[in-house]
């Protein structure tokens, strides 16, 4: 991802009663990028419907690049977790094994699309993001952020080439040929804070 911000979005959801009716709303629950953006729209009021506690934690673009993708990510779910959690409860995270404040995770390989409870997750920060970067398209025009919403393609590079430069969304620590002549190089003793390409 070469700009706009990351999200954590933990969601804890209500339990309800099978046969209740409820629930059904969720029908086409799974990985935000395997729902089509007509669904997820219609899946994000559903969520805050029944979701007894949502969080949504920010980490700006300036963050990314100063701190790096993992440390960033880390931080963002240790917040994530300590909003939403409760203690003694399984606590599935996405991936990334945590433990804060005496709240521990349960890491799920590929949760977004397998676990119920990480899902809701992944539509509420794509939702949310997706409307950022609409905001974004308002604010640096001829970029295109409407059309590639951030993620590397072939027509963000030759927007950042055509406007002579990146805005102040982008991360500059993206590892990208589009950057090399707007991101001057670190110093062999300073890593780059993130070398995850497409992040």
């Amino acid at each position: 991802m070469l700009a706009g911000q990351r999200r954590r979005c933990p969601v804890r959801l209500q339990p309800f009663e099978p046969g209740s009716g409820r629930g059904r709303e969720f029908e086409h629950l799974n990985d935000s990028k395997r729902v089509t953006p007509r669904r997820r729209a219609a899946l994000l009021p559903a969520i805050f419907e029944v979701a007894d506690r949502v969080a949504i934690v920010v980490i700006p673009a300036a963050q990314v690049d100063r701190d790096g993708l993992d440390l960033s990510n880390r931080r963002a779910l240790g917040s994530a977790l300590e909003a939403v959690a409760v203690a003694g409860s399984p606590n599935p995270v996405d991936w990334f094994d945590l433990e804060v404040a005496g709240l521990s995770a349960q890491r799920v390989e590929q949760g977004d699309a397998k676990s119920a409870a990480i899902a809701p997750a992944s539509i509420v920060a794509k939702e949310t993001r997706d409307q950022l970067i609409r905001g974004l398209d308002v604010e640096y025009p001829g970029y295109g952020f409407a059309v590639h919403k951030g993620y590397i393609t072939d027509d963000q590079v030759a927007a950042v080439i055509e406007m002579d430069g990146l805005s102040p969304a982008h991360r500059e620590s993206v590892q990208c040929k589009a950057y090399a002549a707007y991101c001057p190089p670190k110093p062999p003793s300073s890593p780059p804070a993130c070398s995850t390409y497409g992040t």
